[in-house]
């Protein structure tokens, strides 16, 4: 069989506790160039992973040969994936169930990437009914949980039945749902997610987490490119309102891609000293203080707003432009440049753009 340090193991591993892997982001876990080919070639050699083919998608499956290896090899791990009737083991052919493990296979990797905990033997299971609160967690902690680990709580996880989200990111002490639209607008019901932030609030509060406050819940939404999030920064629902819309569900929703740019983000956001120590270098040569009406993090020597929307907050970019025309002043975003374009039309006048270098920031606080 294959080591368990391996790229091919870890890989396997990934495909287990989605269900099925999307063949067009294999990148996302292996990397470009051939050397993905030769981990799938060597899988299906050993005959742990297979591939499917319907309605035009190509994923990757673990076969029953894999199962048993995996389960051999770390049964506290996968026995919640690959055991019992659920769409991680009984796989399923519909294109809409497919399509929601692919999700969730692209969310489990750029979490895995970006250092956070996804393994059920390595994380605390806060959503157990059982659950007794214990110390809270230091500030380094971040763990991801899917819907279905949350569904587990039991009784209250009824009310949550209609909720988009995809799973829970506790990271910093501080709770972020996360959400994937993939490349078209997702259904949204307000008050479903209300019901789901409460949820979550109660579980926060059990584990003894500080902004357990249902209005201190924030979120993230992952979409297929950052075109994605100008289409949802200036969505209105649809005609029946049954679709994605900036309401006041969350305060902060911060719209990453799902790509290596959004893995970095995903890191930036998981450890807030990253994040301060980026605003301490951004606020050289700009006055700290806040212009009155206009919710900014510092203003220019002139007066000008200034918004730092590096980690791409949809709300707050859109508050902040909305009160600059408003007041008819001029404002100042900066932004990745990879972000640019997408600010650039949404924000078609009063504000400048300055970009950073993703490409240096990435090297300078996460580079070898």
């Amino acid at each position: 069989m294959i080591g368990f340090n391996t790229q091919a193991y870890h890989f396997l591993e990934l495909v287990a506790i989605s269900g099925e892997y999307p063949a067009e982001q294999i990148s996302l876990a292996l990397g470009e160039g051939r050397y993905k080919e030769k981990v799938i070639a060597e899988l299906k050699e050993h005959k742990l992973l297979k591939s499917y083919y319907k309605d035009q998608k190509r994923g990757y499956r673990v076969t029953k040969t894999g199962k048993r290896f995996l389960l051999d090899t770390n049964k506290e791990r996968f026995s919640f994936y690959l055991e019992g009737n659920v769409d991680t083991n009984i796989r399923k052919s519909e294109l809409i169930r497919r399509q929601r493990l692919h999700y969730i296979a692209i969310v489990f990797t750029m979490m895995h990437q970006a250092e956070i905990t996804i393994f059920r033997d390595l994380k605390t299971d806060i959503f157990a009914p059982e659950y007794k609160a214990r110390q809270p967690p230091n500030s380094n902690f971040s763990a991801f949980y899917n819907s279905r680990e949350i569904k587990a709580l039991g009784t209250p996880s009824v009310k949550i039945k209609n909720a988009r989200g995809i799973g829970t990111l506790f990271a910093a002490r501080k709770c972020f749902i996360v959400y994937y639209t993939g490349n078209f607008i997702m259904k949204w019901q307000y008050k479903s997610e209300l019901r789901l932030k409460a949820v979550i609030s109660y579980c926060m509060y059990r584990c003894g987490l500080q902004n357990a406050a249902v209005d201190k819940i924030q979120s993230i939404m992952i979409g297929d490119t950052m075109e994605m999030a100008y289409t949802l920064m200036t969505s209105t629902g649809g005609y029946h309102h049954n679709y994605f819309t900036l309401d006041s569900t969350f305060e902060h929703m911060y719209f990453i891609p799902a790509n290596q740019q959004g893995i970095t983000m995903l890191k930036i956001l998981k450890q807030e000293e990253i994040k301060y120590e980026i605003y301490r270098i951004l606020l050289v040569g700009l006055e700290a203080n806040r212009l009155p009406g206009i919710p900014c993090h510092a203003c220019t020597e002139d007066g000008k707003a200034v918004l730092f929307a590096f980690e791409f907050d949809m709300p707050a970019i859109v508050r902040f432009y909305r009160a600059v025309c408003i007041q008819k002043q001029e404002g100042v975003i900066i932004c990745f440049d990879f972000q640019k374009d997408v600010i650039q039309r949404y924000c078609s006048k009063n504000v400048t753009l300055q970009t950073i270098d993703y490409i240096k920031l990435e090297r300078r606080f996460f580079g070898e």
